[in-house]
Parts: C-alpha cells; structure tokens; sequence
C-alpha cells in the first residue's frame, strides 16, 4: 500500500530509486527517534542536530547525511501541504503522523 509521502515523492516526478531513497532515509530518521522516545511530530530543530551528531558517532559519510536531510526536507514538504504521511523503517513497522 502506497504511503501519502510515497505519493507525494512520486509527484515531484522523482525516478523510483529516488523515492526509495527518501522512504528509506526518513525512515532511518524516525527509527532513531522512536528510540530516544519521540515521534516525528515532536521533532525540532535540535533532535535533528543530535540525529546528525549521532550519523557522525557511527562514521556515515557527509554524503549520506545530506541525503537524509534533503530527505528529511522532502517530508517536511509533503506535511506543510497537508499530506498525512506513513513512513516505514525497520524495527518498529508504519508511523502515521
């Protein structure tokens, strides 16, 4: 089944590997925030911070972490127009925000 962010990648006219990409690095983002106790819905500007200070800790390239907040802007996109979206990442199954 086909998430509202799914869609609205796939509307900015995004190649498949694009919106996968997205899917998958938001995802990364959220599982860490189900770890540390929040949801996407709570996330500021600092738990954004922390999760990049926390991509470093673990040696991810600057390349990936650019990636992960482009995609990261993708969603915050998709919200600002009102799309309620679902976002998979492994571990913890759908959050719907």
């Amino acid at each position: 089944m086909e998430s509202g962010f799914e869609s609205y990648l796939k509307g900015e006219k995004l190649k498949a590997s694009t919106v996968a990409q997205h899917l998958r690095n938001t995802g990364y983002f959220t599982g860490w925030l189900e770890k540390e106790g929040l949801d996407i819905t709570q996330a500021t500007h600092k738990e954004i911070l922390d999760f990049v200070d926390r991509q470093r800790e673990e040696n991810r390239s600057i390349g990936h972490i650019n990636r992960t907040l482009l995609s990261l802007r993708y969603y915050s996109a998709a919200r600002s127009v009102g799309v309620r979206a679902t976002v998979r990442h492994q571990g913890f199954g759908e959050i719907f925000c």
